[in-house]
């Protein structure tokens, strides 16, 4: 079974359910009949509990079989299948996960260990949001993979407008570990590395490489880095999956995952207004720091901080 492509068939089935029925929420057999098996209630459970985690559906699911997974897409749900569409309309996001995602399959098909395979088992194998990318898509993928450096290709059979045969590369195998997207990864790789001072911290007397969220009593000396929304994407990514470890009081919780939202909306306008994020980037810090005494509540917030200091997102503590 696959999951992903089953999350976004349920999601697009109740979009449309809510879009003719306002106000419902809906079962999974009244939207997909007979086409499921009652032996996957569990699974299919799991699927909602997921997406009420995430929170894009409110869950509504009583006891029994299909019959009783019920769920109504949040706003942020709604939103999410909206943005889900579009991209899946989009021809250069369509191409952008076309090479991110082939390069992928490749490496979980050799398991570490770089050798060459038939392309065609992709063909079949791989979908963006749910929705099937074509063998033209996936031979121009790899065309680009081939052409950066990241994979070998071998042509082999006439009337393929594309390699019969891949292998990945060091440099690509070095791409997947570095969870970035194929362009992220490649600007970083050809960007000439600029000079970074050394940086150290001096907590209350200890000197080390953690900062303590809250102390004012340490020194640092760091250079401003560059930055992207999308590396900014991912650091929201990471702190909204920490939340859901870090033990923090519900109000706090529901607060950094709505300045995260404030900041996610923000960063990605051409014009990103500093007098909106740094309120919200010092909000989600202060909001990381209400979490449990345990190691990750600790070093997180601290870490978070000195990142958006390093990157001119916060201005540094005064002494």
């Amino acid at each position: 079974m696959d999951r992903e492509a089953d999350t976004i068939r349920y999601l697009d089935a109740q979009y449309d359910y809510q879009h003719a029925n306002p106000g419902t929420a809906a079962n999974l057999i009244e939207l997909f009949g007979g086409a499921l098996d009652e032996n996957d209630a569990n699974y299919w459970r799991s699927i909602l509990e997921i997406l009420t985690d995430k929170g894009l559906i409110l869950n509504a699911c009583g006891m029994g079989g299909l019959g009783g997974l019920a769920g109504h897409l949040t706003a942020r749900g709604l939103e999410f299948v909206e943005d889900a569409r579009r991209r899946q309309r989009n021809p250069a996001e369509r191409r952008k996960a076309a090479t991110r995602l082939l390069l992928h399959w490749i490496d979980q098909q050799d398991q570490g260990n770089p050798s060459w395979m038939q392309i065609f088992p992709a063909f079949n194998a791989i979908r963006f949001l749910g929705d099937p990318l074509t063998q033209p898509e996936l031979l121009g993928a790899a065309k680009r993979l081939a052409d950066d450096g990241l994979i070998e290709t071998h042509e082999g059979i006439a009337g393929l407008d594309g390699p019969d045969q891949v292998r990945i590369r060091p440099e690509g195998q070095r791409c997947v570990e570095s969870g970035l997207d194929v362009d992220q990864y490649l600007a970083r790789a050809r960007r000439p590395e600029p000079p970074v001072q050394h940086t150290t911290w001096n907590v209350n007397g200890i000197t080390g490489s953690a900062v303590v969220m809250g102390s004012q009593d340490f020194q640092q000396n760091v250079t401003n880095q560059s930055t992207s929304a999308a590396e900014v994407k991912l650091m929201l990514d990471a702190i909204f999956e920490a939340v859901k470890i870090m033990n923090l009081p519900a109000e706090q919780a529901t607060a950094v995952i709505e300045q995260a939202d404030v900041v996610r909306a923000e960063i990605g306008k051409p014009n990103a207004d500093q007098a909106i994020l740094r309120p919200a980037f010092q909000k989600i810090v202060d909001g990381l720091a209400t979490g449990t005494q345990n190691t990750l509540s600790l070093v997180l917030p601290g870490l978070v901080q000195l990142w958006l200091i390093q990157h001119g997102m916060l201005l540094a503590p005064k002494n």
